[in-house]
């Protein structure tokens, strides 16, 4: 496949860069300019090679309004100044915000109630190595399912979102989503595969395409199937599953952590360390 082909060089390029940027590999050259000047990128949003000069680089979940073409490249890998510097692609600006939106709020509570189910399944997975802010993440996401969302820009022009099952970011809190269902009436689960796998390869900072995989067919599964998925990888499930649990809800975890929690319920002295 193209797109994962480019989206994995294009990913190690950025990562090689950051190890070994003073080696004379990544130093202009002529047909570095040459390249810069008539090559041609992968485009996540075009799904085809598009010109250097037309396309932009954009770190994480944005509402692309006028469907610029963006080189594929996962979330989170790098900063502007790496991919401008390796591909001559320059940085995505559209200034469109959420401005307002009408909720499903029906809907949107049935989606919590699953996802809460969800989570401590597929966190199983990252307990042992998420840090702290990882920990947060899980804890604090939410999602809301919007019938219809208008953005705006800076010079007031507002715009309708039509795309079913756009993925929309929260300008005033990063753990918080959007999905537009356009007046769905109930869930179909599938429906969301790619929302959600896109928000966990933003949380767990990661575009591995097999560790996604099977966090997404976890959150297609009933929770029985999902106990037969975790049995493939660890060998007492009710204990792993327990602990993933508690550490989501705070009872477990790094000692700050655990001393937060102990005092909150009072169970320990404020001057104990």
């Amino acid at each position: 496949d193209i797109e994962d082909i480019s989206t994995q060089i294009y990913r190690q390029s950025v990562i090689h860069y950051k190890d070994y940027k003073h080696q004379e590999i990544f130093e202009p050259s002529e047909a570095k300019k040459e390249f810069f000047k008539r090559g041609e990128v992968w485009s996540k949003t075009l799904n085809k090679y598009t010109p250097i000069q037309k396309t932009y680089f954009y770190g994480s979940a944005t509402i692309n309004v006028s469907n610029k073409s963006l080189i594929a490249l996962p979330l989170r890998t790098g900063s502007k100044e790496i991919v401008e510097q390796l591909f001559g692609v320059t940085e995505f600006t559209e200034t469109y915000s959420l401005y307002k939106h009408d909720d499903a709020e029906i809907l949107t509570e049935e989606l919590k109630k699953y996802i809460d189910d969800f989570k401590p399944y597929v966190f199983c997975y990252r307990m042992d190595d998420a840090k702290t802010t990882e920990i947060e993440k899980f804890q604090q996401l939410a999602i809301t399912l919007v019938n219809k969302a208008i953005l705006k820009n800076e010079e007031g022009k507002e715009k309708l979102i039509t795309q079913k099952y756009q993925l929309l970011t929260d300008d005033n809190n990063e753990n918080h989503y959007l999905i537009t269902i356009n007046n769905d009436t109930k869930l179909d689960y599938e429906n969301f595969v790619s929302n959600i796998e896109q928000i966990l390869s933003v949380i767990i900072n990661t575009q591995n395409k097999d560790q996604l995989f099977k966090y997404t067919q976890i959150f297609l599964a009933s929770n029985e199937n999902r106990k037969r998925i975790l049995k493939n990888d660890f060998e007492d499930v009710d204990y792993t599953l327990e602990r993933s649990k508690n550490i989501l809800n705070g009872m477990l975890g790094d000692k700050k952590q655990l001393l937060k929690y102990l005092k909150s319920k009072k169970l320990l002295n404020s001057e104990t360390e």
